[in-house]
Order: C-alpha cells, then structure tokens, then sequence
C-alpha cells in the first residue's frame, strides 16, 4: 500500500477529489498507510479505527465537499 496522497494540502485533495482524479477511499487508505507508518515512532495516536474510517469514506457526499479524512 502506498501513501502517496498523505502528504496533499486540504486544498490539493479538495481539487482531486472533485475532478474525480482519486476517491474518498484512496485517499483515506492512503492516509491509514501513513499513520501505520509513521505512528509507533511518533505515538500521536491512540485508536485508529480503519474498517469505521474505510465506512465512512464509502459513504455518498456532497459534490462541493468531497469526504477528506480528518484527524
């Protein structure tokens, strides 16, 4: 699994996801990959709950506010 979108700014995902160049999940997926990357070093984190996460990115959204994975 990659974390290639993790690092994109709230604007960037915004735009991407709009034009339907990555979807809610990919980037949620993306962001998880990166927390389990990242995290047992830094220990920001004390529950990640990805199946909710995965859920919730599935579901349908607006058009003018794509899902964008939050902490």
């Amino acid at each position: 699994m990659t974390d290639k979108n993790s690092d994109l700014t709230i604007h960037a995902a915004h735009e991407l996801l709009k034009a339907k160049k990555i979807s809610s999940v990919e980037l949620t997926k993306d962001y998880l990959s990166r927390i389990k990357a990242v995290d047992p070093q830094v220990r920001a984190i004390v529950t990640v709950t990805e199946e909710h996460a995965l859920q919730q990115a599935k579901k349908p959204t607006s058009v003018s506010l794509p899902a964008i994975p939050i902490l």
